[in-house]
């Protein structure tokens, strides 16, 4: 069996077995190509081209996934965070004329090539904290040129990180200024312009709405939706996040492949969820920016729900790309187990963009892989802020 790349005598793996999370200590990976080809010993391995990295120091994680960032925007909200500080909320920020609006407009008076450049430094940022595949939205245009304009820019970061990059199609993020007194000529703008156009150029896998009150509906989401899903776009949701609004049931109703958010879901959303394929992807980093209350880990765990775990990483309410971090607020506010917030960012995460190339460490599998400088992998989560990677493999070549 010939092998390009061994990683020799890891400290330890982190691998799961139909779903369930083991640890093995003092074994190797063997990669050939882009796949990893065997875990365990030596023995049977042909090492004569190898590749060899001794891993005796380190714990080998599946490379990491950021499933829900809005990494694509231009300028800061930096006085907003000022005046949450003094007590505004996310919502009267928002009906001021801040929030996704106030980075819309930047967004909009930003080229493409500006913004391009922005998102190449982003990715490299992303990468050195171990994130191997990134889902990235529009949401920032809310016109279709400009959606059109952030979804060609995700496109061409391709070019140029090593990354795997998943597009998502969020023009249903806000209502533009232009569309306020006239709403559902915005959600017909969407439906009938935005996504066929979208899915012409195919510029997105997935598509997304920001259901929530006074934004969009469970009506106007399932609208969205049902467009979507004719111009064969997969579905995920900004759901429940500051109220309760249905979309957790509304995600399981049409199958869609991640429930996001769900700070407010009841307990009649999580028996939804409870009998679909949805995952529930958990946005910790949000609810510590805006000092809100956390999604029930626990209780989604205990129905035996997929939990999730991304960044968010957006301007205004998760300022963050830091994954690890995260983590390290999974655990403390949500209770979640090192355990399992690893596998909220890895074999979960890749469930939540209808991946199973991805996320594990298993023969078959891509070889993405990061090589953590700790003593096990509860000691990441653990010493919190800090960035623990070492070494960064992505398709059994060394990136970082």
């Amino acid at each position: 069996m010939k092998t390009d790349l061994l990683i020799r005598n890891a400290r330890q793996v982190v691998t799961f077995d139909q779903g369930q999370f083991k640890t093995f200590e003092n074994v190797s990976v063997a990669c050939a190509g882009s796949k990893i080809i065997h875990v365990g010993d030596e023995k049977q391995l042909g090492l004569e081209s190898a590749t060899v990295i001794d891993a005796s120091d380190f714990v080998v994680l599946p490379g990491l996934i950021d499933s829900h960032t809005h990494t694509i925007f231009a300028g800061s909200r930096e006085d907003e965070f000022e005046m949450k500080l003094r007590g505004a909320t996310y919502a009267e920020i928002a009906q001021k004329g801040g929030g996704i609006l106030n980075t819309m407009s930047a967004t909009r008076k930003t080229s493409k090539e500006e913004l391009l450049q922005l998102g190449k430094k982003r990715l490299v940022q992303a990468l050195r904290f171990g994130i191997t595949t990134i889902e990235i939205k529009s949401g920032y245009g809310l016109s279709l040129a400009d959606e059109i304009k952030i979804l060609e820019v995700i496109r061409d970061l391709r070019e140029h990180t090593p990354m795997d990059i998943h597009a998502t199609f969020l023009g249903a993020h806000s209502v533009p200024p232009e569309y306020k007194p006239k709403r559902d000529d915005y959600v017909k703008l969407v439906c009938d312009e935005m996504i066929p156009a979208v899915a012409e150029k195919k510029l997105a896998e997935f598509c997304d709405a920001f259901c929530e009150a006074n934004v969009f509906t469970i009506d106007e989401t399932r609208r969205i939706f049902e467009a979507a899903e004719q111009y064969g776009l997969k579905l995920k949701l900004h759901a429940d996040q500051l109220t309760h609004t249905g979309g957790a049931e509304l995600c399981a109703e049409m199958g869609a492949v991640s429930a996001d958010h769900l700070e407010h879901i009841s307990d009649r959303g999580i028996d939804a969820l409870k009998n679909s394929k949805t995952v529930a992807g958990l946005l910790p980093g949000c609810s510590f920016f805006l000092n809100m209350q956390y999604p029930p880990a626990r209780k989604l765990i205990e129905a035996g729900i997929p939990v999730a775990l991304a960044t968010d990483f957006n301007p205004g309410s998760s300022m963050t790309q830091h994954l690890q971090l995260i983590m390290s607020i999974a655990c403390t506010q949500m209770k979640m187990s090192p355990a399992e917030v690893i596998q909220g960012v890895t074999l979960n995460a890749a469930k939540s963009l209808d991946r199973t190339d991805i996320g594990n460490i298993q023969p078959g599998c891509k070889a993405d892989l990061v090589l953590f400088s700790v003593p096990n992998y509860k000691y990441i989560p653990y010493h919190f802020g800090q960035n623990h990677v070492e070494h960064v493999i992505k398709n059994g070549r060394m990136v970082f």
